[in-house]
């Protein structure tokens, strides 16, 4: 008998159950290369950068 293997689709949640929560910003082009360039420069994804940025602020208030 063969086992199949389970495949999920995208990465894994970040949340501890489920899918991980989206949240949408519109933003000036200026500010999307910026942050495009940033995560090249880091051999990031713009979304860890954003995530990152995000949580530094945060903290930070």
């Amino acid at each position: 008998m063969a086992e199949h293997a389970v495949r999920t689709v995208g990465r894994p949640s970040l949340s501890r159950r489920g899918t991980s929560p989206e949240v949408k910003a519109r933003v000036p082009e200026a500010l999307r290369e910026a942050l495009l360039e940033r995560a090249q420069r880091e051999h990031k994804r713009p979304s860890t950068v954003l995530r990152e940025a995000l949580e530094a602020y945060l903290k930070a208030s």
